[in-house]
């Protein structure tokens, strides 16, 4: 005959609605707490990813400034590149390479014997004259003067003992430039 009503059960319901309302009774328990927990990991990990945006965008920055002032002008300022190193010494690698090419400015400021971030001399029309003005040109005393300054620098690169392994190309062009 008709086998359906040999498997309903009396009360089978209520087993199925206990279940239910034990997962009710879970969820008023532990949803708030895990809800806190999961909000918790979304904000740290929001924020850990804007501060490394903000530490990159400060990278950035600093390294465009270099770059601007090293190969845009033909005659930097050291006043200008040690700005830089003041402003963003903390930044990896900007310490060295600033105070690297500031000695280089010095020092090929002694070569030329023309002062660092002088401007070559103009006529009335603007017109570059091809020369340097009288105060721009340096004496035996100046020159002395750029390349003590450039060997200060090129001595605090070689002898500082920060960046450990990463510093040493750093410290190879410290010592080519003491050799210079």
């Amino acid at each position: 005959m008709d086998n359906r009503t040999d498997g309903i059960r009396e009360g089978a319901g209520l087993d199925e609605s206990r279940l239910n309302q034990d997962f009710i009774d879970l969820m008023k328990k532990w949803s708030s707490p895990a809800l806190f927990v999961v909000a918790a990991i979304v904000i740290l990990y929001s924020g850990r990813n804007y501060l490394q945006k903000r530490h990159n965008a400060r990278v950035n920055k600093a390294f465009e400034e270099l770059a601007s002032v090293d190969y845009t002008v033909a005659n930097p300022s050291p006043v200008t590149i040690a700005a830089i190193r003041n402003e963003y010494g903390d930044v990896r690698g900007i310490k060295p390479i600033t105070a690297l090419r500031e000695a280089d400015v010095y020092l090929e400021a002694a070569i030329r014997g023309v002062a660092p971030g002088s401007e070559p001399a103009v006529d009335d029309e603007g017109q570059s004259l091809g020369r340097y003005n009288d105060e721009d040109l340096l004496d035996e005393a100046g020159r002395s003067e750029m390349l003590d300054k450039a060997e200060a620098l090129y001595r605090s690169v070689v002898e500082s003992d920060e960046g450990g392994e990463g510093w040493d190309i750093h410290r190879l062009g410290g010592a080519f430039g003491l050799a210079a």
